[in-house]
C-alpha cells in the first residue's frame, strides 16, 4: 500500500523539514543572535543591581531566590556556592551563554519570557515545536503558507 503524503508544514514562511534545512539553520542561527543578546543584556543589567558588590564578592553572599541567582540556573543549569566569586560566575554565563545550542534557546527562552527577564520579540526558533504546535502550523499550512519573517539587516 502507498504511503500517504504528509503535508508541508510552515512556520514564518519556512517548510519544516527533518533533518533541518539550510534555511531552517539560517533562520535559527539569526534568532538565536537576537535571542543571546537579550539574555546578555538582562544579565549585565541583574549584574548592575549588584553595583555595591565587588566582583571578588563571594557568590554564596547572593541569594538563591534573587533574579539574578534563578537566570544564571537557567543558563548554566547549576548553581554555584562557596568558592566561586561573582566575577567566576560571570564568566561561566557568558561562556554557557555563547555556547548555547539553538535547542536550548528554543527551550529556555520562553520560560525567561515569562519571568519577565527578557521580551518577546516574536520570532522564535524552527524545528522544536511540541506535537500541539504542529498540529495546529499543519492546519494554518493548508491555508496559508506565505507568512515570512525578514530580520532589519537582510539585503531585500
Amino acid at each position: 500500500m502507498a504511503r500517504k503524503k504528509v503535508p508541508s508544514i510552515y512556520k514564518y514562511g519556512i517548510e519544516i523539514t527533518k533533518p533541518f534545512s539550510k534555511e531552517m539553520y539560517d533562520h535559527n542561527d539569526k534568532v538565536s543572535v537576537i535571542m543571546k543578546a537579550n539574555i546578555l543584556s538582562a544579565w549585565i543589567k541583574l549584574l548592575d543591581e549588584y553595583g555595591d558588590f565587588d566582583m571578588d564578592t563571594e557568590w554564596c553572599v547572593i541569594s538563591d531566590d534573587s533574579d539574578i541567582a534563578k537566570l544564571q540556573k537557567e543558563i548554566c543549569y547549576s548553581g554555584y556556592g562557596g568558592g566561586y566569586t561573582i566575577s567566576n560566575v560571570d564568566k561561566e554565563v557568558r561562556n554557557e551563554l555563547e555556547n548555547l545550542a539553538s535547542y536550548q534557546l528554543a527551550e529556555i527562552y520562553p520560560s525567561l519570557v515569562e519571568d519577565g527577564f527578557v521580551k518577546d520579540f516574536g520570532v522564535g526558533m524552527i524545528g522544536y515545536e511540541d506535537k500541539k504546535e504542529i498540529l495546529e502550523l499543519r492546519k494554518n499550512s493548508t491555508n496559508i503558507n506565505t507568512m515570512t519573517v525578514s530580520f532589519d539587516n537582510e539585503n531585500k
